[in-house]
């Protein structure tokens, strides 16, 4: 889980606890760090809150949109899309053909469900006795880089070999919970529709004007 907050200093501690609106609307603090303005409110998405929506998804969803929260979700930090993004997940452009668009509901919202082996989660311990959890880029008789926390944008930890006591699978996925939780339905709904189309714009789930038909393709 990762949080963000801010620490703010009020000259007037008392009038500020006793109607903390009034006296910022008085007296307005100017917000330094971008990563606060954002006031989406939070809603703990559940699967079955979503998939049936999923399942019966209609054509018509914003490719655009889809895009755009790609990046407002922090999908982008770890996986690849359209040519951007990190690899330290999936490439989603290359998700197995079969997996249709309830499973990757199912995959974002319980990532610990179904873990990709290769994307497996380890926890190194240190013969110091010092503790890293994260997913293995490198492996060599000498050494083990190992990325911790990819939304961090932290450079990857090198452990000799030497200096490792145990190395241990997780069962829990490195691919954080909740990275839905600042999404309306429709921005998830349309967010599913991107990586189901695999980022292709002219797939049909971004066509309104399909026609009943229309059973040609």
């Amino acid at each position: 889980m990762r949080m963000h907050g801010a620490l703010y200093v009020v000259d007037n501690l008392e009038e500020y606890l006793a109607n903390p609106d009034t006296y910022l609307a008085k007296h307005p603090l100017k917000i330094d760090d971008p990563l606060l303005k954002d006031r989406r409110p939070r809603t703990e998405w559940k699967y079955e809150d979503l998939a049936s929506e999923v399942e019966l998804m209609k054509p018509g969803r914003s490719f655009g949109n889809g895009k755009g929260m790609f990046k407002v979700a922090t999908c982008i930090a770890c996986h690849r899309m359209d040519g951007e993004g990190n690899e330290f997940g999936p490439d989603l452009a290359k998700l197995d053909p079969k997996l249709k668009a309830i499973d990757i509901l199912k995959d974002i919202i319980e990532p610990s469900f179904r873990i990709n082996e290769k994307y497996q989660t380890w926890v190194i311990e240190t013969k110091a006795g010092k503790q890293h959890t994260g997913i293995i880029l490198e492996e060599t008789a000498k050494h083990i880089k190992l990325i911790e926390n990819p939304l961090a944008k932290a450079e990857p930890v090198i452990i000799l070999t030497a200096n490792i006591d145990t190395k241990e699978k997780s069962p829990i996925s490195i691919m954080p919970k909740g990275l839905f939780d600042k999404l309306t339905r429709d921005e998830i709904l349309d967010l599913i529709a991107y990586v189901t189309a695999r980022g292709n714009r002219q797939h049909p789930l971004f066509r309104a004007d399909e026609h009943p038909h229309g059973h040609g393709h």
